[in-house]
């Protein structure tokens, strides 16, 4: 599958803009705006290479202490000592990379110690994790969530972005897990240390406090998924857009992304600030200043952003964007990898941000969003859709969604009383790429709405997907909202996107 991705992204076929390798599929994903019907023959014709990158052999050292350890024994019928045995006594295949950056996954494992993935994933795994699912064994790189039952952990640092070869293990490349007693060093999510506060720079953007969730975030990280990098960019495109257009920046500009709560913020220079999004108290020396309208801050000023109301996100941007290092192709922060975004992180407090130079002109930017209202997603079949009978769909649809408290960047979860949807994540299914805007089943009878920070690749069922043009509106979804799903045709699908398109250019 990797020669194939390789084949096709090497292709440079228009409006392709990612290849995700899996078990026994290539997922490619598409600008629906640039793709055109002769891709697909074009596609078709793509020539493979069979072959491929040197494969290494890795040992790598293990402490079997994971807090899964003892169900998994018991779920297999075996000791605790019999499950380390096996598990150390493979030799395993790295099939694939995908879910986080280097996340490997790893086949196979001994036939006793197949699981099936978690019913309720853990929203967070620590770095290092060594989990079993699926016929399969992984490695976690730390700062994701995951559904796999954990047995141990490595101090293996699986990414590097700086790096020539960024990940470590490779398709191909084989690996043995070596049990000890103590590990060289503490697991981390990768290789970089962590980053502390910014040294005092002059000029550009001073963050005084950072809010609930702040990061720099542009249009995202396109191909590396098959690296296990997501995407990135700003759940909400269509705000940071409107933003950045309203200082006279291109769209692609770095802008800050908040969450629930805004930032405080003093220009360190002259600059020229706007923001967008759902509403947020914004003041400047106790002066409001509205969605979509460039202001003026003097050195010294200072940006105060307040609560978000009737939604979760909004953007702020400044004349020149913000100017720090393009990590893999882009200056987004990529969370969980702890890369990007000037520091590798959410911002806080003493943090320096660069601005770039200006290179347009500002103008007045409505501002559409309205929360409030009832909230309906436009959605298209999923990658599994031929799970779902028409039945349960028709009960999906007609079953108002909830949005709970559980979510982030990566998605959202949705509640909804649909019984026979825990019975479609059921048993073992090999991981495969994710879509933006996927809507997949757990055992436990919950959906997943993946976002801009969604893994490249996963193992849960994709019934459904959102489309594209409604992708702003799931961004906003907070705890609480209820959802209504209604189908629609890829035509309407795209007619929609256009339609987005056509109001962002007219400044709506």
């Amino acid at each position: 599958m990797r020669g194939i991705a390789t084949a096709v992204s090497a292709a440079n076929i228009p409006g392709v803009r990612d290849t995700v390798p899996s078990c026994g599929a290539v997922v490619v994903h598409v600008d629906p705006l640039r793709w055109s019907e002769g891709g697909l023959d074009q596609l078709r014709g793509v020539s493979v290479n069979p072959a491929g990158e040197a494969a290494q052999v890795v040992d790598v050292p293990v402490i079997y202490d994971g807090e899964d350890l003892l169900a998994v024994a018991a779920h297999s019928g075996l000791t605790v000592a019999d499950v380390t045995r096996r598990h150390a006594a493979g030799v395993y295949t790295v099939v694939m990379t995908g879910f986080a950056p280097g996340f490997p996954y790893l086949a196979a494992v001994d036939p006793r110690l197949s699981l099936p993935r978690l019913a309720t994933p853990r929203l967070r795994v620590p770095a290092g994790a060594i989990g079993l699912a699926a016929g399969m064994t992984c490695i976690y790189p730390g700062g994701t969530g995951g559904g796999w039952s954990l047995v141990g952990h490595s101090d293996i640092r699986l990414f590097d972005p700086e790096a020539v070869r960024p990940a470590t293990l490779r398709p191909g490349d084989q690996v043995r897990f070596v049990p000890v007693h103590a590990l060289a060093r503490e697991p981390g999510p990768s290789s970089l240390p962590p980053r502390a506060a910014t040294a005092p720079a002059p000029g550009g953007l001073r963050v005084l406090r950072p809010g609930q969730l702040t990061s720099v975030q542009d249009g995202g990280r396109w191909g590396f998924q098959a690296l296990g990098v997501p995407v990135s960019g700003a759940c909400e495109a269509g705000a940071r857009r409107r933003a950045n257009r309203a200082v006279g920046n291109a769209d692609s500009c770095a802008v800050l992304e908040v969450t629930a709560v805004g930032p405080d913020l003093r220009a360190e220079e002259p600059l020229l600030l706007a923001w967008s999004g759902a509403g947020m108290a914004v003041e400047l020396d106790g002066r409001q200043i509205p969605a979509g309208v460039a202001v003026q801050v003097k050195p010294g000023g200072v940006v105060r952003c307040g609560a978000i109301t009737g939604g979760l996100r909004a953007v702020v941007a400044v004349r020149g964007g913000l100017d720090v290092p393009v990590v893999l192709g882009s200056r987004s922060a990529c969370l969980g990898g702890a890369f990007g975004g000037g520091v590798g992180r959410a911002l806080l407090s003493g943090d320096h941000l660069p601005i770039g130079r200006p290179s347009g002109e500002p103008r007045l930017v409505p501002n559409p969003w309205r929360g409030g209202g009832p909230i309906v997603l436009r959605v298209l079949p999923g990658p599994d859709a031929s799970l779902l009978s028409a039945s349960v769909l028709a009960r999906l649809l007609e079953t108002p969604l909830t949005v709970s408290r559980h979510g982030n960047r990566t998605g959202c979860r949705l509640s909804v009383q649909v019984p026979e949807l825990c019975d479609l994540a059921a048993g073992e299914r090999l991981p495969s790429g994710t879509v933006p805007g996927a809507i997949q089943c757990t055992p436990a009878g919950d959906l997943l709405l993946l976002l801009a920070d969604r893994q490249p690749t996963g193992g849960y069922p994709q019934v459904l997907a959102v489309i594209a043009a409604d992708l702003d509106v799931a961004a906003q979804l907070t705890a609480g909202d209820r959802v209504t799903l209604t189908c629609c045709s890829p035509d309407d699908a795209l007619r929609a996107l256009v339609s987005r398109e056509a109001a962002l250019l007219n400044g709506c």
